[in-house]
């Protein structure tokens, strides 16, 4: 889980322009999303407030990206 989260927060925290780094962020978010769709996953995220943090961050990355 740390890896999968540094990774989400150190894309997250630049300009993704590359197809290829769009895609790397995307399976990274989709393995916390499998991680998280668990009680003990979810339950574990929620005590890690750094991974939440870092989580909120990645979303509004994701955010501007669409628009």
């Amino acid at each position: 889980m740390q890896v999968l989260m540094d990774a989400v927060d150190s894309m997250s925290q630049r300009r993704v322009t590359a197809l290829s780094d769009a895609m790397l962020l995307l399976e990274c978010v989709s393995c916390v999303k499998h991680v998280l769709n668990s009680k003990i996953g979810l339950e574990y995220l929620i005590e890690q407030k750094e991974y939440t943090r870092k989580l909120a961050r990645g979303e509004s990355s994701f955010s501007s990206m669409s628009t």
